[in-house]
């Protein structure tokens, strides 16, 4: 699968909130639909919604388990970034949901500031937040990195 960013689209409106069970989704503010999703990693720590229409990220979901010994503690000083759209690429969309691990699987949490990682964050160019407080990397057509800002 392919991702694209697409600047001349706005982003989506939604904040994530984390909840009190460690699942963390969209407040669902824009009132986008979405109807399939992206698995990033192998425990579904990160999934993110798109709308099959305009094939556009519109929210993400999953799950925080911060007593994991697979997360790690990082501090994440500043998120210099562009706006812009995620988007699927692809000529073949998915019916409900797929699996497309991205390469580095390491997660991340930043406690100070309620941010999660997931994948390398460090490499690549650009971070571009298509929704609030959801960041991406793309290299080439792939996710290298997804950077949530939880909201309480």
């Amino acid at each position: 699968m392919r991702y694209t960013i697409n600047e001349n689209m706005d982003i989506n409106r939604n904040r994530i909130i984390l909840c009190k069970d460690a699942s963390f989704g969209s407040n669902n503010e824009d009132g986008q639909n979405w109807d399939f999703q992206v698995s990033l990693d192998r425990s579904s720590s990160i999934i993110l919604n798109f709308n099959s229409q305009n094939y556009k990220c519109v929210s993400c979901e999953g799950r925080l388990n911060i007593k994991s010994k697979n997360i790690k503690n990082i501090r994440i000083e500043s998120l210099s970034s562009r706006k812009a759209a995620l988007i699927f690429d692809s000529s073949n969309v998915p019916r409900y949901g797929v699996e497309d691990l991205i390469f580095d699987q390491s997660i991340g949490y930043d406690r100070q500031n309620n941010i999660i990682v997931l994948g390398n964050y460090k490499f690549g160019d650009e971070l571009y937040e298509f929704g609030i407080g959801q960041y991406v990397k793309v290299l080439e057509g792939e996710i290298l990195a997804v950077i949530i800002r939880l909201c309480e």
